[in-house]
């Protein structure tokens, strides 16, 4: 994280030279778009836009853990969110809605983290290790938990411990096996229209 301080500029007109204001020209911030993959990087910065608070908080949770440090809620309502470095660094961060209440913005980000990384980190939880290593379960059910806590601490120099790794091997099985039953729900439609566009083959579903 760069070493930078910056807040939002809300106001709408500027004075020039000679004293008369003019309307600001409109600054155009980006909107954030919900990372389902959640090995992607995630940037923040003032002026980002976000559909609700539960987003803001989402995205605030994996870049924390991105960055191998935890945070604690100075304030945490519907209106708006605050968090600061748990060991008390400069790093803060403030959201809140927009002035006309369309999308929630961050207004204030210090990203000066100075106090290193933060081997207790309870932002990475079980769910989220579960989704980010869900390709990881894919490829290899028989997972060990062991060895997901060596890739945590190896890819976020986080600790996890053993016992929330086994948690999260069962909900990522849990979340893929869901995953499965969803496309199995649709075999017998997919069987039916392979018969309806080549007339000729057998088409069999073999149930177990």
């Amino acid at each position: 994280m760069s070493p930078i301080s910056e807040t939002f500029d809300s106001m709408s007109s500027e004075e020039d030279d000679e004293g008369e204001r003019h309307p600001r020209r409109v600054k155009r911030y980006p909107e954030w778009m919900p990372k389902w993959d959640l090995k992607e990087k995630v940037q923040l910065l003032v002026g980002l836009k976000f559909s609700n608070p539960t987003e803001f908080k989402k995205a605030l949770q994996v870049f924390a853990v991105q960055n191998s440090f935890d945070y604690k809620y100075q304030h945490n309502e519907k209106t708006w969110v605050s968090a600061v470095c748990k060991k008390n660094c400069p790093w803060r961060i403030h959201a809140s809605w927009s002035n006309c209440k369309s999308f929630f913005q961050i207004k204030t980000f210090h990203a000066n983290h100075n106090c290193g990384s933060h081997y207790h980190n309870k932002r990475a939880s079980i769910p989220w290790a579960a989704n980010r290593y869900l390709d990881s379960f894919r490829d290899n059910r028989d997972l060990k938990p062991k060895v997901l806590r060596e890739m945590i601490m190896r890819d976020y120099h986080v600790g996890m411990n053993p016992l929330s790794c086994h948690y999260a091997k069962r909900k990522a099985l849990e979340i893929l096996d869901g995953i499965d039953g969803e496309q199995y729900k649709h075999i017998r439609e997919y069987a039916n229209a392979l018969l309806h566009w080549n007339q000729g083959p057998l088409a069999y579903i073999q149930r177990d």
